[in-house]
């Protein structure tokens, strides 16, 4: 009877061919890793602009900040079940905002900061800058929230109903939105009337933020954003309809 010899008898070319395919396979998918991680940034955010922009009505909103309120911060905020926003990779089910123009995601509340550095853009991280000022809601306003859609296509859209610049007394009458889109994660911040010329605390910071130094920051003069500057001094009126696009 014959035996067949099952010793490896693989060729020194054979196994050296082998062990540079692996390791270019490997490297390959530590650069796709890296690369996702990198794209998860919001630093590599697309940016647009335009003049064009709609609010939403905000039929049947739910309030989050109250009239009369001078720096007042919500609670957190469950959304809608199967509604996950993804944002710099990711995934939140949850928000709050505050009087100040500023949503936080995630299981911790924003705080009632009022001071537009980059330093509290940090601590209240992961955020969203509408338009973070030192602001109040004054006489008749509040800050509300609605969601439109349905799955998988819901947006989670929050208005700011303010007094700019702040006046604690005044009557509430300058708006702006944040809409968070369901699967595209896509982030818009739009303005409405009422956004005036505001030096009275140095201008608002206007973008998205993960960190004190990982920022996607807009220039409401210009139009442009940066991701090595963080503008706190935005001071010039912004026309009704304006509004950016981070995708």
């Amino acid at each position: 009877m014959n035996h067949k010899n099952y010793t490896n008898n693989t060729s020194p070319r054979c196994r050296t061919w082998g062990m540079k395919l692996l390791v270019s396979m490997m490297m390959v998918l530590f650069a796709a890793i890296n690369v996702t991680e990198v794209n998860a940034q919001v630093t590599a955010y697309g940016f647009s602009t335009g003049t064009t922009g709609t609010l939403d009505p905000m039929t049947g909103s739910t309030q989050l900040v109250a009239a009369s309120s001078d720096d007042g911060a919500s609670v957190v905020t469950a959304l809608p079940a199967g509604f996950t926003f993804t944002y710099a990779g990711t995934g939140y089910t949850q928000f709050s905002a505050n009087a100040n123009g500023l949503l936080r995601l995630g299981a911790t509340a924003v705080t009632t900061a009022f001071s537009n550095t980059a330093a509290n853009a940090g601590t209240n991280s992961p955020c969203i800058m509408a338009y973070f000022d030192d602001l109040a809601t004054g006489l008749g306003g509040k800050v509300h929230y609605v969601v439109t859609g349905s799955s998988p296509n819901r947006i989670l859209k929050v208005e700011w109903f303010v007094t700019v610049p702040r006046a604690t007394g005044g009557t509430a009458a300058s708006k702006f939105q944040v809409w968070l889109s369901e699967t595209s994660n896509t982030v818009q911040i739009i303005y409405g009337a009422g956004m005036n010329v505001n030096t009275l605390n140095s201008g608002a910071s206007v973008g998205l933020a993960t960190s004190s130094t990982v920022f996607n920051s807009v220039n409401t003069s210009t139009h442009v954003n940066s991701t090595s500057t963080f503008t706190t001094t935005n001071t010039v009126a912004i026309s009704s309809g304006r509004f950016y696009t981070f995708t």
